[in-house]
């Protein structure tokens, strides 16, 4: 059996070998400093990979499941530009658990996130891109011609992105434009009105932007075909 002290019952011996009570590591003095003996923490896995938005605002706890963990260790969560938060709230579930709470001041737009794991002795874990928060919206209706008619054909067409979580707050024509006569409902996507006459087959480009409640966004490109009289 190893000494066994808190930090401040140190001793000053070279090359001695003790267990730090205070720490809860072994630790040993290279006659300068004392270096913790300690086995560097694995994340596997995270319970959630896209994060309520809303839910973060009011205080969300990822759970992190791995191994290793041990008492004194920190979490941060790194964004895609290399922006560093320390999780305010770490709770030591278990070797194999770890219950983190994710700051309230991230910003969405800056995933997908990492998420490090540091033990008291310094040595660290990182899952890369482990969670995204209200990510990117994704469009379900595909690209090109979603419908058309006639001189005077009154149509009714619809566009739908989707969140993870469901909170595409809005849609909006980027570039283009639509027929006269037709417009774009901004909440549900759905494309309504009577076709202007013309003289002959026209075709309509735009570029509609799907929106979600965390300001990401994806534009996707459609056509609206008017076949004349």
């Amino acid at each position: 059996k190893v000494a066994t002290g808190t930090t401040a019952q140190r001793g000053s011996t070279q090359g001695q070998i003790r267990f730090n009570s205070t720490t809860g590591l072994a630790e040993y003095y290279t006659g300068n400093v004392f270096k913790s003996i300690d086995i560097a923490p694995l994340i596997t896995s995270v319970n959630n990979t896209n994060l309520d938005g809303d839910a973060v605002a009011s205080g969300f706890d990822l759970v992190i499941t791995g191994t290793n963990f041990s008492t004194g260790a920190t979490v941060k969560f790194i964004g895609n530009d290399g922006t560093i938060l320390t999780s305010p709230t770490v709770t030591i579930n278990s070797g194999e658990q770890i219950t983190a709470r994710v700051n309230t001041n991230i910003d969405p737009t800056k995933e997908p996130f990492d998420v490090q794991v540091t033990s008291a002795g310094g040595l660290s874990s990182i899952k890369e891109d482990a969670f995204n928060i209200d990510a990117t919206p994704s469009w379900t209706t595909s690209a090109g011609i979603i419908g058309g008619g006639f001189n005077g054909d009154t149509i009714s067409l619809q566009v739908t992105a989707t969140d993870p979580d469901g909170s595409i707050s809005s849609y909006a024509i980027q570039s283009g434009a639509l027929p006269t006569g037709v417009s774009l409902n901004t909440t549900s996507g759905a494309i309504t009105g009577t076709l202007p006459t013309v003289g002959s087959v026209t075709t309509y480009t735009f570029t509609i932007r799907a929106t979600s409640n965390s300001g990401q966004t994806a534009d996707r490109q459609f056509n609206i075909v008017n076949g004349g009289s």
